[in-house]
């Protein structure tokens, strides 16, 4: 009977979603979002599950002993907790607020997963291997766009600094691959929301509608 091959120490295996994220973590975001279990299954669940497997447990660039996903992860359960007591967008009718309430606080969350996260993968250069041991190459990011798990055969990764980064933000590229279409939607139905959203997907730093529910930048920029 063949043996199957073990990875080398310097490599980590490509896991599904369910294998990456903590069922506490997600527990609290579905606390945090004051949403249905419905709502959060079609909306925020599909989110989470495709940026954890897309993420798997490549480095934070800003603090390289964390997994960028739990940095990620953190960010939006702090965002949600700091959005619980803040009107958005400040100065509106309290009709609006009310009526756009649920929608802000998807936008937050989205936001602490998705903004600025081309550079923080292309932070590195991700060599392939396959099941049998096989190398298969550096992944390329404008190639497979949704992720080490949707690359034919590839079972295990290997990360290290990348030599020259590319300059192009990918941020609308992953945005585009990551983001579930009915998120997508929700967004589309409210231009005001939609426009700050994108507003700050790359930013440099936080807008200022923003900023107060993520005062540090840690695991975001």
């Amino acid at each position: 009977m063949a043996l199957k091959p073990t990875l080398a120490p310097d490599r980590a295996p490509i896991l599904p979603a369910s294998a990456l994220l903590d069922a506490v973590a997600i527990q609290a975001l579905y606390a945090g979002s004051s949403s249905s279990a419905t709502h959060f299954n079609a909306v925020y669940r599909p989110l989470l599950h495709a940026v954890a497997e897309y993420l798997q447990r490549l480095p934070d660039p800003e603090q390289p002993a964390i997994p960028l996903l739990e940095a990620r992860v953190r960010t939006a359960a702090e965002g949600l907790r700091r959005r619980r007591g803040r009107l958005l967008p400040p100065g509106a009718s309290a009709e609006r607020i009310a009526e756009e309430a649920d929608l802000w606080t998807y936008a937050v969350f989205s936001l602490a997963l998705l903004r600025r996260l081309g550079p923080a993968v292309t932070a590195w250069r991700i060599t392939l291997w396959s099941a049998q041991d096989q190398p298969l190459g550096v992944w390329r990011l404008w190639d497979t766009p949704r992720g080490l798990a949707r690359v034919p055969r590839a079972a295990a990764y290997q990360v290290q600094p990348a030599p020259h980064p590319p300059r192009a933000d990918a941020t609308p590229l992953l945005v585009g691959a990551l983001m579930p279409p009915a998120g997508l939607h929700w967004l589309w139905r409210a231009p005001a929301v939609l426009d700050a959203w994108r507003a700050a997907l790359q930013a440099p730093s936080w807008p200022a509608l923003f900023q107060p529910l993520f005062p540090d930048e840690s695991g975001v920029c």
